[in-house]
């Protein structure tokens, strides 16, 4: 967005924090730019805020914005179909609109009375929706027969 033109107050790599000891060893930090952001756009006062993804942090500045009077869209659901279900009457009170990925997402707001629109994913159209699995297999240098064991590394969603 940075080499589109956007003039970006913070670096991304301000939110990139995991994990509950990280979170709280960085949380007056994220406090205060969370403040300064408000501050700004009390003076800017935008056309509307679009949060992008980082819900813990984004829903909490469109609750505020909202109750300013300023329309607010969160891009990229929360997961809250998934899990923590109850955290959509929260997104209903912070956002006026949600952008959904996926596309079953939109009916789940619905039934919650939410406004959700589905948007599709920017990298949907790269990933073919039926793969070559001897080609995938020769490109990685496997054996086009037999089977595959991957380990992949994964984040268990709070409960």
């Amino acid at each position: 967005m940075t080499e589109a033109g956007c003039d970006a107050w913070f670096s991304v790599d301000e939110l990139s924090v995991m994990g509950l000891a990280e979170i709280v060893r960085h949380l007056p930090r994220l406090l205060r730019l969370r403040r300064e952001l408000l501050q700004r756009f009390s003076l800017v006062r935008p056309d509307a805020y679009i949060g992008i993804d980082a819900p813990e942090f984004n829903l909490r500045v469109a609750a505020a914005l909202k109750r300013r009077d300023i329309p607010t869209v969160q891009y990229v659901s929360p997961q809250v179909w998934a899990w923590r279900q109850g955290r959509v009457r929260t997104i209903g009170q912070s956002v006026d609109l949600v952008l959904c990925v996926l596309p079953f997402e939109p009916d789940f707001y619905a039934a919650h009375a939410v406004r959700a629109v589905f948007v599709g994913h920017p990298l949907a159209d790269r990933v073919p929706l039926e793969t070559d699995a001897a080609a995938a297999r020769t490109a990685l240098g496997l054996a086009v027969a037999g089977e595959v064991v991957a380990v992949l590394p994964a984040v268990a969603p709070a409960k």
